[in-house]
């Protein structure tokens, strides 16, 4: 079950720091935190699509700017630094760009 954006807001930073432990192991952590704060970068349902976008702006409207710009970096520092870290360019860069401004 997903979290309430109450709750996301609420766990974001902790899930972001834990995240980071995990730059070239398993990246489980980080994978899903990276999940949950962009958009799907090749949607099979256009639909569904906009479903995550409208859950994530949902989220992102609860932060304040500077928790917003924390994400921001968050994302950015992963597309530079992690493990296979092309996997994740191409979802960070739109969700910079649409989600995360």
């Amino acid at each position: 079950m997903p979290l309430t954006p109450e709750a996301f807001h609420a766990f974001v930073a902790a899930y972001m720091i834990r995240g980071l432990d995990d730059l070239i192991g398993e990246r489980a952590v980080l994978e899903f935190t990276v999940y949950s704060l962009c958009p799907d970068p090749e949607p099979d349902d256009e639909i569904a699509n906009e479903k995550k976008r409208t859950w994530l702006r949902e989220r992102a409207s609860l932060m304040t700017p500077e928790q917003v710009q924390a994400v921001r970096c968050f994302l950015t520092f992963v597309a530079a630094n992690a493990k296979n870290r092309e996997w994740f360019c191409a979802i960070i860069d739109s969700a910079l760009e649409t989600i995360w401004q």
